[in-house]
């Protein structure tokens, strides 16, 4: 299956699949997480003010916490 996730606007740097299967994480230079529907690539949530942007992204086996590691040394 095939489907195009839209909406960073800058280089894309991580993704990561939910351990649950059901989200997609996306970071970017856009200083953007974005948080997209596995199944539609429906846009669920995004939260931006990561500094300089956003490197990496990483679930919690939960399914329910994220770890964004940023270019300005934060997560």
């Amino acid at each position: 299956v095939e489907m195009e996730l839209k909406g960073h606007r800058d280089i894309l740097r991580g993704a990561a699949f939910s351990p649950d299967g059901r989200l997609i994480a996306t970071t970017s230079n856009d200083q953007r997480l974005r948080l997209f529907d596995a199944a539609t690539g429906e846009l669920k949530h995004e939260i931006g003010g990561f500094g300089n942007g956003t490197y990496e992204v990483s679930f919690h086996a939960d399914s329910n916490h994220l770890a964004v590691a940023a270019r300005d040394n934060s997560a």
